[in-house]
């Protein structure tokens, strides 16, 4: 299984993508917007479920967002839950987190 790969375009819109054997099998569509990436939907393909993708997509989206200094917003129900669980881990990045 590849790594995460991050296809960002000028525009701000884009996607952390897996892949294997050329398919893409998980994706995290992402908007980027002055200094807040917000997370828009995450999907993984139903025979590739269970395997932890959607959570190594939200780890590659909070490197991302961490290494270009941005704020997340969690827009995507599978990331807000995550950022939830996980305060220790992504509250630093959380936008408007209490």
């Amino acid at each position: 299984m590849s790594e995460v790969q991050i296809k960002i375009g000028e525009s701000g819109n884009g996607d952390f993508i897996i892949e294997e054997n050329g398919e893409r099998i998980a994706l995290m569509h992402v908007s980027i917007h002055g200094a807040t990436l917000t997370a828009l939907h995450t999907e993984v393909a139903e025979q590739w479920k269970k395997h932890g993708l959607a959570n190594k997509l939200v780890e590659a989206m909070a490197e991302y967002a961490r290494a270009n200094k941005l704020k997340v917003k969690p827009l995507c129900p599978f990331t807000r839950k995550i950022f939830e669980r996980y305060p220790e881990r992504y509250g630093d990045l959380w936008e408007g987190a209490v």
